[in-house]
């Protein structure tokens, strides 16, 4: 019996397609699956990739059943998400864009080298913020901002002296 590869991808989704063929009455297996959760790497290139695999008799049916598990699969998650709308208003889009730029800096102001990048989203949060309307976590943003000011300026006069 020959085998032939009909599918490739993640071990997991190759499990679910197997699982539907084997459900639908047509053999199918996935080469090397076992070592892949053992040991990824040990199978060379593309280590998180799967082959699934049917005899060669079945691979015609076995890739019409797969465009049906995928057609079904898309109909489903949009009856369950419906289209995306975003119906916030450009106030609420610009504070939520200030809170994301707020915990971009306050992570950035963890490790050293990745301070340059606090220093610089800062600037535009502060810049962008200032004015107006504080956004929650506003405190502790400009304490990671001032933080790293603190630290570089007491670098630099250290290292002058």
């Amino acid at each position: 019996m020959t085998w032939t590869t009909i599918e490739s991808g993640p071990l997991l989704r190759m499990e679910i397609l197997r699982a539907a063929l084997d459900g639908a009455g047509i053999p199918s297996l996935i080469p090397d699956a076992a070592i892949k959760v053992i040991d990824p790497f040990i199978t060379g290139a593309n280590s998180f990739d799967c082959r699934l695999q049917v005899p060669q008799e079945h691979a015609a049916a076995a890739r019409e059943l797969i465009v049906e598990i995928r057609e079904e699969a898309a109909e489903a998650l949009e009856a369950q998400t419906g289209p995306e709308v975003d119906e916030s208003t450009p106030e609420e889009r610009r504070e939520r864009a200030a809170i994301d730029l707020g915990r971009r800096v306050i992570w950035a102001s963890i490790l050293g080298f990745t301070h340059p990048l606090a220093l610089y989203y800062g600037y535009y949060y502060l810049r962008d913020t200032w004015g107006g309307r504080k956004p929650r976590g506003f405190v502790i943003t400009v304490a990671a901002i001032s933080f790293v000011l603190f630290f570089w300026v007491t670098v630099a006069v250290l290292f002058v002296q």
